[in-house]
Parts: C-alpha cells; structure tokens; sequence
C-alpha cells in the first residue's frame, strides 16, 4: 500500500514540480505536497477514506527518515527494551502500518495514539493482536511521561493516567428521576429509598483526586448495583425472553428495578401492581382499607 502511495502522481509528481519549478529541497517539497494532500482527505465525509490521509503522511514520514539517514522503523527489541519484562503501553502520534507489524509477537499492554480512528491501521492490528488500542486522543503525548502508571479500555476509549489506588463508589445516592418515570408511590416514599449525601460526604476525598463513581438516578428507578439478570418475576406479565437470577435481593423485591420498598411499600410499575394500588387509595377513601395494609 505504502509501495503504491509513494508512486501516485499526486504525490511523487507534484512533489517533484516544486523541486523544478520551485526550487524547494526534497523534503520540504514532500512536507508541503503532503500537507495539501492531508487537507483534501481530512475534508472527505467518509471516515474509512479521510483516515486514509494518515497513510500518506505515515509514506511521507519514513520517506524523510531516509532523507535524514535516521532510522525510520520501530521494533519490538528496541521498544521493550528495559521493560524487564514487563507489557508496556506504546504512545506515538500516530504509528504506521509497518511499525504495527514489525511489533507483533511482543507484549504490549496498549496502544495510544494522538492520531486515528476505528479504522486505522494501528486499531486493526492491534485488534488481530488482542491488544486494547485508544486512537484519536489529540494530545496524549503530551500528558503522559515515562514511568506513568496507565489504564487503557479499548472498549470505552478512557484512559486514565496515574490513577488512585482507592476509588470510593456510591451506587445509590441518586436522585434524579426521568421525567417519564411513573411509580404507583408517590416522590416523597421513594426518598426513603435514596443515600442522599453520600457523593456530598465523600466530597473532601474526590477534591484530593480520589475518583468516585457515583449513580445519577436512584435506586427505586434502576439498581446500578444489580446485575442484569435481577429482574424480578413478580414484575413480569409475560415470559422474559432471557435468563432470571434468584438472587436474594430479588425475592426481596428489590432487584435491578425495585418492587418494594425497606417498609414494605410497593413501588412497582407493572399493570397488576398499579392496580391494587388503585384498589387499595380506593378502599382508603371509603374509610376501608385493609388491615395490616398501607393505603398508597
């Protein structure tokens, strides 16, 4: 791919016109053509064809690595070396197809770039090497340093630089609820649900650097503490189309969407419990509620 770009006219001939006409040296004729050519494909709509823009500046860079008689290919000897051993995370500007080749077999931790995308030769090999790859990051070159403790997902595209040891998490101080949430309680009962102030009482940590992971909607909406398979069959008036936990929580009424509260309310939002709630404001009304039961 490299061998073709080197030879199409829009680089090597225009390249060579400046150098007659212009009397530009080599590789300020291929820094200026490859600049123009880099513009053009940065203002393509397509995404595979504008990334293709970083192979021309990648065919132009190892091009004047020659001009200059330094090396112009990386290997997986001289990048680990001194690593101990150790999977090391690579962090260039960008890096070329052949680079990525000449690094495979090695233990790499991740990739960083500053240039890039999901289609980009480094997001590709990296992938075929199962090794996480975030592209695209701008600046960070600039922001990590030798020896800098690094988390990467691949998944996510975070990275995290120098992270605490400690992370406090608060999975139920929530308390913002969706505007099309309805519930057969009313706002003031699925309070009662809430850890309010526990982001707030964690506050002097988080201004030290410590991270929190704190949910935003509450728990009487959606259990960020569940796992996905908590739902409760109660709640259902259908087959569920995927497997059930019998987590005790969920026999609780208080699975990943919660059908009780700590006192024994109801906060469910299926046709069956609506109506009993209903049934039962009914019966409270006529000065008939049940024994032993709470009118909503």
């Amino acid at each position: 791919v490299h061998g073709l770009l080197l030879g199409d006219p829009l680089l090597a001939d225009e390249a060579q016109a400046l150098i007659r006409d212009r009397h530009y040296n080599a590789e300020w004729a291929l820094t200026a053509q490859g600049q123009l050519l880099g513009e053009q494909f940065d203002a393509m709509e397509d995404e595979y064809l504008r990334e293709r823009g970083g192979d021309v500046r990648q065919v132009i860079e190892r091009v004047l690595h020659v001009l200059s008689g330094t090396p112009a290919l990386l290997s997986a000897e001289t990048v680990c070396s001194g690593s101990g051993g150790e999977p090391l995370v690579v962090i260039a500007h960008d890096i070329s197809p052949a680079d990525m080749l000449r690094l495979r077999g090695a233990r790499f931790g991740a990739f960083l770039t500053d240039l890039g995308g999901p289609t980009s030769h480094t997001a590709i090999v990296a992938r075929s090497m199962n090794v996480p790859a975030v592209v695209g990051l701008g600046h960070v070159r600039s922001l990590v340093r030798d020896g800098d403790m690094l988390i990467a997902d691949g998944s996510t595209g975070a990275v995290l630089i120098n992270p605490s040891p400690l992370v406090l998490d608060s999975p139920h101080s929530g308390t913002a609820y969706p505007p099309d949430f309805a519930s057969i309680a009313n706002i003031g009962v699925l309070r009662t649900a809430e850890d309010t102030w526990v982001d707030d009482l964690w506050g002097g940590a988080v201004d030290q650097g410590v991270p929190l992971l704190g949910a935003t909607c509450p728990r009487a909406y959606i259990d960020v503490n569940r796992a996905v398979q908590d739902i409760d069959p109660a709640m259902l008036d259908a087959p569920w189309p995927g497997p059930l936990s019998d987590s005790p929580k969920v026999g609780l009424g208080k699975g990943l969407i919660w059908r009780m509260l700590d006192d024994g309310r109801l906060c469910g939002r299926n046709r069956r419990e609506v109506e009993i709630a209903i049934g039962r404001r009914r019966r409270g009304n006529d000065g008939k509620a049940e024994a032993g039961h709470r009118s909503e």
